[in-house]
C-alpha cells in the first residue's frame, strides 16, 4: 500500500473472533509496523483472556486505561 509507505502482509479469515490472531499495524519505534497479534488482552492479575471494553469506560477502567493510551493498533479488513 503505497499510501502506508509498506507493503501489507494481510492473513485471510473471513470469520476473525477474539482469541485468533491477526495482521495488525502499530507505531512503534517512531514508524508504522506491522506485526501477527493475538485479539485479546491479558493483565498480569487475569486469569483469563478479556476482549470486551466499554467506550464510555475505557479511560477509567484500570483493565483496560493503560493500553487504550499507550498499545493502540489497528486491524486492516475488508468486512465487518
Amino acid at each position: 500500500m503505497a499510501e502506508l509507505g509498506m507493503l501489507l502482509y494481510p492473513m485471510d479469515n473471513p470469520d476473525l473472533r477474539p482469541t485468533q490472531e491477526a495482521m495488525s499495524l502499530y507505531w512503534g519505534n517512531e514508524s508504522l509496523s506491522q506485526s501477527v497479534m493475538t485479539w485479546c488482552i491479558k493483565p498480569q492479575w487475569a486469569k483469563k483472556l478479556l476482549i470486551n471494553a466499554k467506550s464510555k469506560t475505557i479511560t477509567e477502567k484500570r483493565t483496560f486505561s493503560k493500553a487504550y493510551r499507550e498499545r493502540r493498533c489497528l486491524i486492516p479488513c475488508t468486512g465487518w
